[in-house]
C-alpha cells in the first residue's frame, strides 16, 4: 500500500478493502486498540477519520447497554439448528457466580478490553451442552485429533523443534473446520481456555495468536458470532497475556459443573480442575497446583472409581507437578500406579505415561530404562496413529539417545582401553545379542546404540538409517 500523508488520511478504496475487518473488530475493542491493531496491518488513520468513517458505515463506536443484553440471550439461543441435547445442571440458578456483582463489566488490562459478563455466560452456555455417548462420531474425533496435534505443536516449539511443529499445526488445521462443529462444546471450550491460555504458549506467543485469530474467524463463519466458542476465542484476544481471564473462567466452570449428578458435567469439573493445575504448575505455584490436581483426584475417584481414565488424568497431573520438584521417585510411583490400570482401556494415556517414565529415568541416569520404556511408547503411538508427528517425536528422542551413546562410546573407548576390546570380540562372534553386564563399565544401552553404529548399513534386512528405531526396538 503507497503511504498516504496523515492530512489526508488513506483512500476510500482503502478503506472499502479493510472495511470486513475494521467492522468485525470495532464492537468488542476499544477504538485506540482498533487503531493499533490496523496498524499492524500497515493502514494508518487518525481517530477524527475513523469517527468519520464509522458514521459512513452507520457503526456506533459504543455497544448500548440493551444491544449487548441481546447478544447474551442469543448465546443461549445459538445453537438451536444443533442436534445436540441440552442438560441443564442443577446449580445454575443458584450459583453464587451468577450475581450482578459477579458480572459486572471487568478487565485483565484496565482497558476494557475483556468483558467477563459476556465472557462467563458463554462459558455457563457451553457447560449446558454436553454429548451423550450414542453421539461420539467423526466431529468429536476430529476435536481430539484438532487439539492433541496442537498441544503437539506447542510442546514442540517450546523444545526448538520447529520442522514437526508446523507440520503438527498443519494436520490440526486440516481438521479444524470439523473440530469446531464438535458436539462436545464444553470440552472444546475448555481446551480453549487451557492449551491457549498465555502461560502455556510463552515460547511460541505470536503463534498462539495466529490460532486464535485464525480460529476465531472459522468459528464465525460456521458456528456465528454469538455462539460460545466464538464468544471465548474473541475475548482472548484481547486477555494481555495472563492467565488471569483463563482462570476465572475454568474455575466458573468448575463451581457450574461440580453440584451436577450428570456424569458428563462431572467428568468436565475434574478437566477444568486439572486444567487450573496445569496452569498453576506452568507459572511455578506448586503447592497450589499440587492441592487442586488432589481435589480433582478425590472427586473421580468418588463420581468414577479408582480405575477410570479420570483417575487416571488426575494422577499424571500430580506425576507432572512432582517432576518439575524433582521428586522423581514419587513420580515414579505414580507412574506405575497409572500402569497398573488396564492398557487396552486407556491406550493413550498409557503411552503418554510411558514418555513420562522414560523422562524421568533420565533424569535420575538411567539411560538404558530410558531406552526401553521409549521404545514400549513408540509401539503404542504407532498403534493409535500410525506414523504421525507424535509417533515421530517419540523416535526422534530415540535417536537422540543412540547418538548420545555413541559419543559416550567414543569417549570411554580411551578412557578404558582394556574393556573396550572385549566389547568388540563379543559383538564380532555375538552379532547382536546383549552382552554380559560384567564385561565392561559402559552401561548397556549404551553398548547398543554402539551395535548400531558399528553396523550402519542392512542387518538381517533392517536399514539402521531409515529404520532405526524398528532395529533399535530389536536390539532390546
Amino acid at each position: 500500500m503507497e503511504s498516504v500523508s496523515w492530512s489526508e488520511g488513506p483512500p476510500q478504496d482503502e478503506w472499502e478493502r479493510h472495511r470486513k475487518i475494521i467492522t468485525y473488530l470495532h464492537p468488542v475493542i476499544t477504538a485506540a486498540q482498533l487503531r493499533e491493531l490496523m496498524i499492524l496491518r500497515g493502514f494508518r488513520a487518525t481517530d477524527t477519520m475513523y469517527k468519520r468513517q464509522f458514521k459512513k458505515w452507520g457503526l456506533s463506536k459504543y455497544t448500548k447497554a440493551r444491544e449487548k443484553d441481546r447478544l447474551i440471550v442469543a448465546s443461549e439461543h445459538s445453537l438451536n439448528y444443533s442436534t445436540w441435547q441440552r442438560a441443564e445442571f442443577p446449580a445454575f440458578t443458584t450459583s453464587s457466580s451468577l450475581s450482578q456483582a459477579s458480572f459486572s463489566v471487568t478487565t485483565a488490562n484496565g482497558r476494557g478490553a475483556v468483558d467477563m459478563r459476556f465472557l462467563f455466560r458463554s462459558v455457563k452456555t457451553s457447560c449446558s451442552y454436553f454429548m451423550p455417548d450414542f453421539m461420539i462420531n467423526e466431529f468429536s474425533a476430529a476435536a481430539g485429533v484438532f487439539w492433541r496435534n496442537i498441544k503437539q505443536a506447542i510442546h514442540l516449539l517450546r523444545i526448538a523443534s520447529p520442522t514437526r511443529a508446523w507440520s503438527s499445526l498443519n494436520e490440526a488445521f486440516d481438521v479444524a473446520g470439523s473440530a469446531l462443529l464438535a458436539a462436545d462444546i464444553g470440552s472444546f471450550v475448555r481446551e480453549i481456555l487451557t492449551t491457549l491460555c498465555p502461560v502455556n504458549t510463552r515460547a511460541c506467543f505470536y503463534v498462539r495468536q495466529q490460532i486464535i485469530q485464525s480460529l476465531t474467524g472459522m468459528a464465525q463463519i460456521k458456528l456465528g458470532a454469538c455462539h460460545p466458542i466464538t464468544v471465548v476465542l474473541q475475548q482472548l484476544l484481547f486477555d494481555s497475556s495472563t492467565r488471569d481471564v483463563s482462570e476465572r473462567c475454568l474455575a466458573y466452570m468448575v463451581e457450574v459443573a461440580t453440584p451436577s449428578k450428570d456424569p458428563s458435567a462431572l467428568s468436565a469439573g475434574v478437566k477444568a480442575q486439572l486444567s487450573i493445575s496445569r496452569l498453576l504448575r506452568k507459572d511455578g505455584e506448586f503447592d497450589s497446583a499440587m492441592r487442586i490436581a488432589q481435589h480433582a483426584h478425590a472427586m473421580a475417584v468418588v463420581a468414577f472409581g479408582h480405575n477410570s481414565v479420570k483417575v487416571c488424568w488426575a494422577l499424571r497431573q500430580q506425576e507432572h507437578i512432582c517432576i518439575d520438584t524433582e521428586n522423581y521417585m514419587k513420580a515414579l510411583n505414580i507412574c506405575f500406579s497409572i500402569m497398573a490400570v488396564g492398557e487396552f482401556d486407556f491406550a493413550e494415556v498409557q503411552m503418554s505415561t510411558k514418555e513420562d517414565i522414560a523422562h524421568i529415568y533420565e533424569r535420575l541416569g538411567d539411560m538404558g530404562k530410558r531406552a526401553d520404556w521409549l521404545c514400549q511408547a513408540e509401539e503404542n503411538a504407532r498403534l493409535l496413529w500410525g506414523n504421525g508427528v507424535a509417533t515421530g517425536h517419540i523416535i526422534d528422542k530415540i535417536n537422540g539417545l543412540m547418538t548420545r551413546g555413541l559419543g559416550l562410546l567414543s569417549s570411554v573407548k580411551d578412557a578404558d582401553s582394556e574393556s573396550y576390546p572385549i566389547l568388540q570380540l563379543m559383538i564380532t562372534e555375538n552379532g547382536y545379542t546383549i552382552l554380559n553386564h560384567g564385561t565392561s563399565k559402559i552401561h548397556e544401552a549404551y553398548v547398543r546404540t554402539w551395535v548400531a553404529g558399528k553396523n550402519m548399513g542392512e542387518i538381517d534386512g533392517f536399514d539402521v538409517k531409515a529404520d532405526s528405531a524398528v532395529y533399535w526396538e530389536r536390539l532390546l
